[in-house]
């Protein structure tokens, strides 16, 4: 998948570092989210309610490398207080069929792999 521009990361961050130092960094982390949320990059970003896990970011449109770069640049990966996760995601509505005029799905034999008793999870 690497090199599509419309790729979808989901970026899991996790801190290594005792409260006390990470919190060190956090309004350089915050200048960083601004950043890459003016640029279009970072779509979602917020904490995480999920323990273990620091907070997620969701970004769009950049490649698996550009994304790597990118979290390299966190204030918290770059004092090693923190490490992501990179989950990237295929978007599903890429490989949809379209719809007719008449709601019908064109490629409907695709999905049901020609037996329209069962459908078939791709």
């Amino acid at each position: 998948m690497s090199g599509i521009s419309g790729e979808t990361h989901v970026l899991i961050i996790r801190h290594w570092a005792p409260v006390g130092v990470w919190r060190r960094y956090t309004a350089a982390h915050q200048a960083y989210l601004d950043h890459f949320h003016a640029t279009g990059v970072f779509k979602v970003s917020g904490r995480s309610t999920t323990p273990g896990h620091a907070g997620v970011i969701v970004a769009h449109g950049v490649s698996y490398e550009e994304i790597s770069r990118i979290v390299e640049e966190d204030p918290f990966v770059r004092a090693g207080v923190s490490e992501y996760q990179i989950v990237t995601v295929e978007s599903l509505s890429d490989r949809r069929p379209a719809q007719s005029s008449h709601g019908d799905v064109e490629g409907a034999a695709h999905l049901h792999g020609g037996d329209t008793e069962r459908a078939r999870v791709d």
